[in-house]
C-alpha cells in the first residue's frame, strides 16, 4: 500500500512539474517580434530584393507595458531591427492607452514624418475560434477579424494576461494579443517573452516627435496636403487604417 501511494506521489509530481501554470497577470512587458515579408508588403521592391539576393524577411523588435489602466506600445530601444535599408519604408508607430477611458494618443511614423493622433480605442468584432497554440509559454486561442471584404486579420489572445492590449494597438479581445498577423503574410508579430513586473504610468517614457496633437480629421487634411489626395489617401489606408 505504502509503494503504491509513493508510486503515485512521484506521479501526480511529476505532471505538475510538467505543466507551467501563470498566475493572472495584470501587469508587466511583453516584447514583439514583428517579420515583415518586404515582396509582399512592398511588391514595387520585388526585382530588387531578388537582384541582390537580399533577405525577403526583415525584423522588428517592440515593446507593450501595460498594467491594468495604461498600456504602451513602441519600438524597443535594446534589440537592433534586420530592415537595413528598409528600414525607413516600415512604419514604426508607437500607442499609449488610456485603458480605463479607451482613450489614444497614436505616434504616426509615417517614412519620418511624425504625427501625433488623439482618438478613441476602435472596436472590432473579431470571430473566437477554437484552435489552439502556444506563444511564449502561453496557451493562446485563435481569433479572426474580417476587416472587410479583401482583408483578414488573425490574432492569438491569452486570457492569463487580464488587459485587453496587443501590438499595433490591437484589442478587443479578453485577454492580451500574443499573436497577430495579415492573411497574406505580409506582417506577423509574435511575442518573444513575457516579464511580469510592476509598471507605473512613470515607467513609461513616450518620446514624442511632434508637439503638436490632432484630432482624425485634422490629421487626414494634413497628411492629404503633403502627399495629395491620391498618394495621402494610400498611405493613410496602408498606415493609419490597417489596423483600425
Amino acid at each position: 500500500m505504502e509503494r503504491i501511494i509513493l508510486i503515485l506521489t512521484v506521479f501526480i509530481v511529476c505532471v505538475c512539474n510538467s505543466i507551467k501554470v501563470h498566475a493572472q497577470i495584470h501587469s508587466g512587458t511583453i516584447l514583439f517580434e514583428r517579420k515583415t515579408n518586404i515582396i509582399k508588403k512592398y511588391p514595387g521592391f520585388s526585382d530588387f530584393v531578388k537582384d541582390y539576393g537580399m533577405d525577403k524577411t526583415v525584423s522588428d523588435y517592440f515593446t507593450l507595458q501595460f498594467n491594468d489602466s495604461v498600456a504602451f506600445y513602441g519600438p524597443s530601444n535594446d534589440i537592433q531591427s534586420t530592415g537595413g535599408m528598409f528600414s525607413s519604408f516600415i512604419e514604426n508607430h508607437s500607442y499609449l492607452d488610456n485603458l480605463n477611458h479607451r482613450t489614444r494618443i497614436t505616434q504616426l511614423d509615417m517614412g519620418g514624418e511624425y504625427f501625433l493622433l488623439s482618438d478613441t480605442i476602435s472596436t472590432k468584432q473579431w470571430k473566437i475560434t477554437d484552435s489552439k497554440r502556444k506563444i511564449a509559454d502561453f496557451k493562446c486561442r485563435k481569433a479572426i477579424w474580417q476587416k472587410n471584404d479583401t482583408t483578414r486579420i488573425y490574432a492569438w489572445f491569452t486570457e492569463e494576461i487580464i488587459p485587453e492590449i496587443g501590438p499595433e494597438g490591437v484589442t478587443g479581445l479578453p485577454g492580451a494579443i500574443l499573436g497577430l498577423a495579415t492573411e497574406d503574410g505580409s506582417m506577423v508579430y509574435f511575442a518573444q517573452s513575457v516579464t511580469v513586473q510592476p509598471i507605473d504610468k512613470s515607467d513609461i517614457n513616450f518620446s514624442y516627435k511632434k508637439k503638436k496633437v490632432m484630432k482624425l480629421n485634422e490629421l487626414i487634411l494634413k497628411v492629404i496636403a503633403l502627399l495629395g489626395e491620391k498618394e495621402g489617401n494610400e498611405k493613410l489606408e496602408k498606415e493609419l487604417f490597417y489596423w483600425r
